[in-house]
């Protein structure tokens, strides 16, 4: 009898279990042993979640303790983040220790140990490059084949549903569905698998997957004393800003959230002494501002009964001034198979008025359709038609790109050329193709044509450029030496900022001419290839570079009348980098 039938029949929690995972044994005796179920509410905040009765019955045996230290929530609509997902896993399998270090970055991680334990079971195999990326989300579609390769499921000859056709995890969640683990995600014949798992939805997929009983916690039989405490804010906390506008303000403080006795349930966000909006996050863009204009945020915590905080952090902002700038953000080398692309997606997304800008290479490893579809759509794709795009070498894995011009339309230029050009208030932007010369490409003496023509033409005093291919580089890619005709065209032009990928990084350098010489009235060049591709660390140090960070992020540009303001926003950490330079003939 296998595992599936010893499962299937009741037995699961009787007899010592053996799995064969991909070649690797291991034994599970007695699940049951552990805490057992009781049939009480361990948690405060799953009260009528229809994944309630999973949720206390994988508590029972000890798969999970809630999500606060106390053990008295579980924060049931979380998303899973991937080193969450190793602990579930871990104890759920009651996976052996592992004695190696599988992963580069998950050191100092406090589900470290799980990720090994569930790599040596070759449950997992990370993202490539020995990493992990603990804190990334997980999706539906990559939970199935976690749990297919865990359980060691047979394959099914059944299409369950209809949305997940081409998926590369479609096999295995026909497996999972076979098997009885998932129902899907609505009653039509959908799986939804794009979407992150949430820590109840991981409850239910577990559950089912080990056969448990739901366990629903009985009525009370006394009635609670009415909570007339407001929720807490921890000393020293910050409301910290994120970014400005001239109509915008956008804060955060997840670093220091409100605690309550029963849970936050919302936050209330004050301009001055008037409430503005409500959220359930802990970050928050206030709207409908006036440009030149000082504004006090404070917020707020709510819980469940209504009760509110008067202690909350605020912050003093001052709006740009009228006309003094619009934004440009952005990075490049995008979106693959992991999740980070997610991550700095969610960064752009809090300037919701700013033009996007890309330096190529979208969607990983060779740009196709279904790249496009799987990878940038659900997550930069939320902003497609502000997107300005340029192409990459791997966009050209298809010849011509025929996937990037069908999927970004009129907004990448015409297609077989892939350079254009546009203005934002009196910056000129300039977009190039350094892969012109390729198959299904136009030649680069025909784009250099049209840049001196258009340069030309132009009537703006302030300019950026962007291509993927940089010009000066520290990283893996350094030495490339192209584009350097260009780059004298661009600065005899006035061009003042240029935008490149290629290298996974983050990189800022001085002005300088074409031959790399400092000098004041010389072209900014940054880097920003750090929008979710696996990284590229420094391996050269060229004479003004004078910012180098190995990290995931985008930069935002403010673009003033009479210059501009950088700012590089990591996704995770404290780095920064920011500045401010005049353009034009300023």
């Amino acid at each position: 009898m296998n595992v599936v039938d010893a499962r299937r029949r009741g037995f699961f929690y009787r007899l010592p279990v053996v799995f064969a995972v991909l070649g690797f044994v291991i034994v599970i005796t007695g699940l049951a042993s552990g805490a057992d179920p009781v049939a009480s509410g361990r948690f405060a905040d799953d009260d009528g979640n229809a994944h309630e009765g999973m949720i206390e019955a994988i508590a029972g045996i000890g798969v999970t303790q809630g999500c606060n230290t106390e053990g008295t929530l579980y924060c049931p609509t979380a998303r899973v983040s991937r080193a969450q997902m190793a602990s579930f896993l871990a104890r759920a399998l009651d996976l052996p220790g592992s004695s190696t270090d599988w992963f580069t970055d998950d050191n100092g991680n406090v589900h470290e140990d799980n990720i090994n334990k569930v790599a040596d079971a070759g449950i997992t195999f990370g993202i490539g490059g020995g990493l992990y990326d603990p804190s990334g989300k997980v999706g539906r579609d990559q939970i199935a084949s976690l749990l297919a390769r865990a359980l060691d499921l047979p394959s099914s000859s059944t299409d369950w549903f209809t949305d997940d056709d081409g998926n590369v995890h479609e096999a295995n969640i026909n497996r999972i569905a076979d098997d009885g683990v998932t129902l899907g995600c609505d009653d039509q014949g959908h799986y939804c698998p794009t979407a992150n798992v949430r820590r109840d939805q991981m409850a239910s997929l577990l559950g089912r997957a080990l056969d448990l009983d739901p366990i629903f916690p009985p009525p009370p039989t006394t009635t609670k004393p009415a909570d007339t405490e407001a929720p807490s804010w921890p000393g020293g906390a910050v409301l910290a800003v994120t970014g400005t506008t001239e109509t915008t303000i956008s804060v955060d403080w997840a670093a220091n959230p409100a605690t309550d006795n029963g849970g936050v349930t919302e936050y209330g966000l004050y301009v001055g002494n008037v409430l503005d909006q409500t959220v359930t996050d802990t970050t928050a863009t206030v709207t409908g501002l006036t440009a030149g204009t000082t504004y006090t945020i404070r917020v707020e915590a709510r819980d469940a009964a209504g009760n509110e905080s008067d202690d909350g952090p605020e912050v003093t902002e001052t709006t740009s001034a009228a006309g003094s700038g619009v934004v440009l953000i952005g990075a490049g080398d995008i979106a693959n198979s992991g999740l980070v692309a997610a991550d700095t997606a969610e960064l752009i997304e809090g300037f919701p008025e700013a033009t996007v800008f890309t330096t190529g290479d979208h969607a990983y490893p060779d740009g196709t359709a279904e790249e496009f579809g799987d990878y940038y759509d659900p997550t930069w794709g939320v902003f497609k038609d502000r997107t300005r795009p340029s192409v990459g070498n791997h966009d050209d894995h298809t010849d011509g790109a025929v996937p990037y011009f069908d999927y970004f339309g009129d907004n990448a230029g015409t297609p077989g050329e892939g350079w254009y050009s546009y203005d934002l208030a009196n910056w000129h932007i300039v977009v190039l193709n350094s892969e012109c010369g390729d198959t299904g490409f136009e030649s680069c003496d025909t784009q250099t044509v049209w840049l001196e023509a258009d340069l030309a033409a132009n009537a703006q005093s302030c300019m950026v450029a962007y291509w993927h291919k940089p010009v000066f580089n520290s990283g893996l890619h350094s030495g490339y030496g192209s584009f350097e005709d260009e780059w004298q065209i661009l600065d005899e032009a006035g061009v003042d900022v240029v935008l490149n990928g290629h290298d996974h990084n983050y990189q800022r350098y001085a002005p300088q001419d074409s031959a790399g010489t400092a000098t004041s009235d010389g072209i900014r060049e940054f880097v920003v290839g750090t929008g979710g591709a696996g990284l590229y660390e420094q391996t050269a140090t060229p004479t003004n570079l004078e910012e180098f960070y190995e990290g995931y992020g985008i930069l935002r540009l403010e673009l003033g009348a009479e210059g501009y303001t950088w700012e590089f926003i990591p996704t995770t950490g404290t780095y920064t980098d920011s500045g401010t330079d005049t353009c034009g003939t300023v």
